[in-house]
């Protein structure tokens, strides 16, 4: 039995205990890490990572690989993947906030010449919706344009992490950063509204995956900085073929019943 999330967790006791079944639990359990065979919990919640709970980074993602073989140095940066999501309420900005990064963007995109694919979330409320519409009718480097309440066909989010040379993504979700890291490439992340004050699971994600060297966390107007710095920025931190290798691991503990580490 595996699942993932707190609303799970009460399911995945009880069916795995009528089953006798082993069990893996995705995310920091309420009840305690001995209610599983194994827990699989991200660094930023703050679980003590021994016995059978294992650490992994940020949330699970499939990997896009890309050009990850390609070093970041000989990268030309021609084409950025903006990926917009949504005010949370770990990271709240409106669309006066979108509209300070896009400006940015923007002026980058001519300036430089590059093709941007940019792509909304589930998330993104209607006012940055309005926005982005105002912003792209005089935007042609702006060339593939993906708003998902209106439209989202299949492999239209995955084709622009894969055919984008680079990534930024507003710092709102630890999903969908996590999916901009798996692609290996290199990676921006802007707070649309500045860095909030305090801590709290989404600045702890972020601030542990730039020490690593997962990317390169910035501000709206430090965003000329960031990303001329992406093309000489040397990612230390792997962190797809780390929980891979944490899914290995916990499939060899839920066909052995080992919970040891």
């Amino acid at each position: 039995m595996i699942s993932c999330g707190a609303s799970t967790e009460a399911s995945n006791i009880i069916l795995s205990g009528e089953n006798s079944a082993r069990s893996a639990f995705i995310q920091k359990p309420q009840c305690g890490t001995g209610c599983f065979t194994v827990v699989l919990a991200p660094g930023h919640d703050r679980l003590s990572h021994r016995g059978n709970a294992l650490r992994i980074s940020g949330a699970l993602s499939g990997s896009l690989t890309g050009n990850a073989a390609v070093p970041a140095r000989d990268l030309k940066l021609s084409r950025m993947g903006l990926l917009i999501g949504g005010s949370s309420r770990h990271s709240q900005w409106g669309a006066q906030d979108l509209k300070a990064v896009l400006e940015g963007v923007k002026g980058l995109s001519q300036a430089r010449e590059m093709e941007v694919f940019l792509t909304t979330s589930r998330r993104t409320d209607p006012g940055c919706e309005k926005t982005l519409e105002d912003a792209l009718g005089a935007w042609p480097q702006c060339s593939r344009r993906l708003i998902v309440s209106r439209e989202n066909p299949p492999g239209a989010y995955d084709g622009i992490l894969s055919d984008a040379d680079f990534l930024v993504v507003t710092a709102d979700s630890i999903s969908m950063i996590s999916e901009a890291v798996s692609t290996g490439k290199p990676v921006v992340v802007v707070w649309p509204a500045g860095k909030p004050g305090g801590s709290n699971k989404l600045t702890r994600f972020i601030d542990e995956m730039a020490r690593e060297g997962g990317f390169v966390a910035a501000r709206p107007d430090e965003l000329e900085q960031a990303i001329g710095a992406v093309g000489n920025h040397q990612r230390g931190s792997d962190s797809s073929g780390s929980n891979d290798r944490v899914l290995k691991e916990t499939a060899r503990r839920l066909l052995s019943g080992d919970k040891r580490s």
